[in-house]
């Protein structure tokens, strides 16, 4: 790695900061390598801002899909994600690709949903995705498949949900 100045190093470390601070609840305070934190806080941070741009679409789509939120079965609830940032750290938590499908959440072309334990529902668990009223992915961690009996109950009472859905034009 390039050395810096000390000034340098300072702002990079409030860059590096700020930068991490928005994208993440937790995160390394005290980089070892500064300069390739920053800069891959920085990439990241750098695609965010493109999806900002579909935030205003993921509000108008949570108002929409909020009756969907809550408890779906005995230990698991529904989460609607309310912005980019939202997605982005689901994808992050669980190392998939959700972030792939933020534009066509924004626009209306397929509706993403956040599994949570209803003890715990900051922490994401699995992750569905929902495209012309059927289930085309349910997914947790690594895109891995979830327990059969988790599945089939939530796959059950979300195509009881999914039926109001339809009826809303979603």
């Amino acid at each position: 790695e390039e050395f810096l100045s000390i000034d340098e190093s300072i702002s990079n470390y409030k860059d590096y900061l700020k930068m991490s601070n928005d994208l993440y609840k937790k995160y390394d305070r005290f980089p070892k390598r500064l300069i390739y934190s920053h800069n891959k806080v920085a990439s990241i941070h750098n695609k965010m801002e493109k999806f900002h741009d579909f935030d205003e679409g993921l509000k108008k789509r949570h108002e929409f899909l909020k009756f969907l939120e809550g408890e779906i079965i005995d230990g698991y609830s529904l989460v609607i994600p309310k912005t980019s940032l939202d997605i982005v750290n689901e994808g992050k938590a669980l190392n998939h690709c959700v972030s792939g499908y933020i534009d066509d959440m924004s626009s209306n072309n397929t509706t993403i949903l956040f599994v949570r334990s209803s003890e715990n529902i900051e922490k994401p668990l699995y992750t569905i995705e929902i495209k012309d009223g059927m289930i085309s992915q349910f997914r947790g961690h690594s895109n891995s498949k979830v327990p059969d009996e988790v599945n089939r109950k939530i796959r059950k009472a979300i195509y009881q949900k999914i039926k109001i859905l339809s009826r809303k034009g979603a």
